[in-house]
């Protein structure tokens, strides 16, 4: 018998188109959308860093989500 933990998940798919973004005002706006998710400090960015990252934008035209399982139980 495997072990008796539950386990609580959530999932996201997305279908749709890429676009790749290769203008640098492009993905510097969106390197500072992405940092102020995870900070309230202001980042700037240095041009090689810009240039050494690569940025899709996904033109979704189905997404769908879901929950499942229940919270972790103890025995």
């Amino acid at each position: 018998m495997g072990c008796s933990y539950r386990v609580k998940s959530k999932s996201v798919v997305v279908e749709g188109e890429i676009e790749i973004i290769n203008n640098f005002d492009e993905k510097y706006r969106c390197m500072k959308l992405l940092m102020a998710q995870y900070s309230t400090r202001e980042f700037e960015f240095g041009a090689p860093s810009i240039k050494g990252i690569g940025a899709i934008k996904v033109h979704i035209k189905t997404i769908t989500a879901k929950e499942f399982g229940t919270k972790a139980v103890t025995p």
